[in-house]
């Protein structure tokens, strides 16, 4: 799994660098949302998504608000982050054919989390609006 990968140095991070995005770009929504849910189903991921949820909350809560402003319910939003070991948000992935998911990503862009157990921890986000 590319989370557990460990490189030292500048062309070592330089490399990680370009070998995520490469996989985040050539893996499908639904393989890397697979990944997320395992790590998050792990002792140290349900602990490190509470850290998550309530450090992003605020800030999910603004996203949605504009982003469904001219949108009626039900919508969903699913979501895979990418997040550095110093909890830099690296990379959000949207789910495809979701306009809300796609602007909610958009929006929560450069934040900065709580670090997470393993430098390119990913965690998934599922939201379900129905009123």
């Amino acid at each position: 799994m590319l989370h557990a990968l460990c490189y030292r140095g500048a062309i070592g991070g330089a490399l990680l660098a370009f070998a995520l995005s490469f996989t985040v770009e050539a893996e499908s929504f639904d393989a890397i949302h697979s990944r997320a849910y395992g790590m998050g189903k792990t002792p140290e991921g349900k602990a490190y998504e509470k850290q998550f949820s309530a450090a992003i909350g605020a800030s999910m809560r603004d996203a949605l608000a504009e982003c469904t402003k001219d949108t009626k319910p039900p919508y969903v939003v699913n979501l895979v982050f990418t997040i550095a070991g110093d909890g830099v948000v690296r990379h959000i992935i949207p789910a495809p054919q979701q306009p809300v998911s796609r602007c909610t990503a958009q929006k929560l862009t450069g934040l900065r989390l709580p670090a997470p157990p393993k430098n390119n921890w990913l965690v998934a986000m599922n939201i379900t609006i129905k009123e």
